[in-house]
């Protein structure tokens, strides 16, 4: 009886994990404790910020939203603690849109993306 009571107390625990609901402008840190972010409209990172994403976040965009980077982007993974960028439902999100004159110092290692609908590059864009 008292496995199956620490069970489904573990399997609360996982339900009720903490996310994050992310829309608009965003900077700032992202850190595993307030993962995952749910991406719940389009994103923007204005030219004068930055955001860090941490090792092991995970973003789920929930719908068909873009990411549009103007300012320092810094999503640095480790190989043993990737960050992913996927979707939070059966549909797919847009893309992830470095604007031409974004920050050159934005990094991205040890990312997983998918499910993303949108590739190439535009040069007219940003």
């Amino acid at each position: 009886m008292k496995r199956l009571s620490f069970i489904v107390f573990l399997f609360s625990a996982m339900l009720f994990a903490d996310t994050t609901n992310v829309s608009g402008n965003v900077s700032g840190s992202w850190t595993t404790s307030n993962s995952p972010y749910i991406v719940t409209n389009n994103l923007v990172l204005q030219p004068s910020d930055t955001l860090t994403i941490n090792p092991g976040v995970e973003i789920r965009f929930d719908g068909n939203y873009r990411f549009d980077i103007f300012g320092t982007f810094l999503a640095v993974g480790t190989e043993a603690d990737s960050i992913i960028f996927t979707r939070n439902s059966s549909t797919n999100w847009m893309s992830l849109n470095f604007a031409a004159d974004a920050d050159d110092n934005s990094q991205m290692q040890y990312c997983i993306v998918g499910y993303g609908s949108q590739s190439g590059y535009d040069p007219y864009w940003g």
